[in-house]
């Protein structure tokens, strides 16, 4: 279910092909904020080794 919530899927429709009948039962099953804790540290590292890079990446997203 993380990799269809990653992939940009609705809760409802996640919540459909899971078969269970609670949004939140699905909700629990998303672990979306693994995903981000990664994207954070990966950030954090480019930074320490390329600080003007990691600073140019930062203001794109942004």
């Amino acid at each position: 279910m993380s990799e269809a919530f990653e992939a940009g899927a609705e809760p409802a429709d996640v919540m459909k092909a899971a078969t269970h009948t609670q949004i939140s039962t699905t909700m629990g099953y998303n672990r979306g904020a693994v995903a981000q804790s990664i994207r954070v540290a990966e950030l954090r590292i480019a930074k320490r080794d390329a600080p003007e890079q990691a600073a140019a990446t930062a203001d794109f997203l942004l």
